[in-house]
């Protein structure tokens, strides 16, 4: 852990030699705020967010300072974009408004059919074609790549209704389901994995509550799109 943080001030222009030292592998997020990281939950600890939106790091794009996130994890963050929000013309942005609307699309579909396959799993019913990942054990500090809306659907089971089974759309446009086999209480809960577990409900709580705020706007808004005027051809193919 020591040669992990001296080599990102060390070495403060790039990621990349610590990375090749220790055998790590150095990942690219998606757009964050100076407030939440949204669904990268390993930058979600305010001082990590804090030194990000540094001078240093906007200005200079300096490496931040090794954090600890999570028990025996450390993170690093280096910026390499940023840009400031604001309003674009319709014509600016036509392109992706049409992929956006047909990718919706198409998660329209896989929604529809994910939530037929989740009846029938609860119905007790196997589903063909259905393909399950290597089962595994999650808590909410060690995740294992679970997505934090996934968590989130997962810890809702309640225990007295294994095996059970969940469902959810992902940013991918995929539906995905989980199957809950057992629940188990685990032996020991240091203050670090209270702490981690905080912040990872928070982050969630903030994303529940953004996903209802949106919801709210469209529903106020009562937004109409016609696709004849953005040239949507084949939007429901």
């Amino acid at each position: 852990s020591q040669v992990f943080s001296d080599r990102v001030y060390t070495d403060y222009d790039s990621l990349l030699p610590v990375a090749e030292e220790l055998g790590l592998t150095v990942q690219t997020s998606d757009w964050i705020t100076r407030e939440s990281a949204g669904y990268n939950t390993l930058l979600g600890k305010p001082e990590l967010l804090q030194a990000i939106f540094s001078a240093e790091s906007m200005e200079e794009k300096r490496n931040t300072e090794a954090f600890e996130v999570q028990p025996k994890t450390l993170v690093a963050a280096r910026m390499v974009e940023y840009a400031i929000e604001e309003d674009m013309a319709f014509e600016d942005v036509a392109d992706e408004v049409k992929d956006f609307l047909k990718s919706q699309g198409a998660l329209d579909k896989a929604v529809s059919e994910g939530e037929l396959a989740l009846g029938s799993l609860e119905a007790g019913q196997e589903v063909t074609g259905a393909e399950w990942s290597k089962p595994g054990m999650v808590t909410l500090v060690k995740r294992q790549g679970l997505h934090p809306e996934g968590l989130r659907a997962v810890f809702g089971v309640s225990k007295d209704a294994l095996p059970a089974h969940v469902g959810m759309p992902i940013d991918d446009g995929r539906y995905v389901v989980f199957r809950v086999s057992k629940i188990v209480d685990l032996d020991e809960v240091t203050e670090n994995d209270l702490d981690t577990a905080k912040r990872q409900l928070e982050q969630m709580m903030q994303q529940q509550q953004m996903d209802a705020y949106i919801a709210s706007l469209r529903e106020k808004a009562n937004v109409r799109i016609k696709s004849d005027a953005i040239g949507l051809d084949g939007l429901n193919n």
